[in-house]
């Protein structure tokens, strides 16, 4: 009779760790590439103003977004985006949604219609 009691809780214990209280959660991950492109008016002399910033990718895709940058308390904010996201835009369509690893991707920041600042960026690869 001791031999079933002990089964019976053994039986019990059992049910109780493989309920869905308490089993181990299953895992998914994500990983994706993303740039920050930033610009300011160092000194603040503009106070607000709007920069677009344009991002050409190497097959001469051209994606833009416009955003508002305050004014600062001393000196000028940052403005900040990523790309890709889905705020940038080319002819009504969205950037894509992943980065093209080495792919060189050329970038400009107008103001006022004036381009005051650029550069290139690219993409590393993922490793497992």
């Amino acid at each position: 009779m001791g031999g079933i009691k002990i089964s019976m809780k053994l039986f019990l214990a059992l049910a109780l760790l493989s309920s869905p209280a308490f089993a181990a959660p299953i895992w998914q991950q994500s990983v994706s590439q993303k740039v920050t492109l930033g610009v300011r008016d160092k000194f603040g002399e503009l106070g607000k103003y709007t920069a677009k910033f344009v991002v050409t990718t190497q097959l001469g895709e051209i994606y833009t977004r416009t955003i508002e940058v305050p004014k600062g308390d001393f000196g000028g904010n940052f403005g900040y985006v990523e790309f890709p996201s889905s705020q940038f835009k080319s002819e009504g369509r969205e950037a894509p949604p992943n980065a093209d690893p080495g792919r060189i991707y050329s970038w400009e920041v107008q103001v006022g219609g004036r381009s005051v600042t650029s550069g290139k960026f690219t993409f590393g690869m993922q490793i497992d």
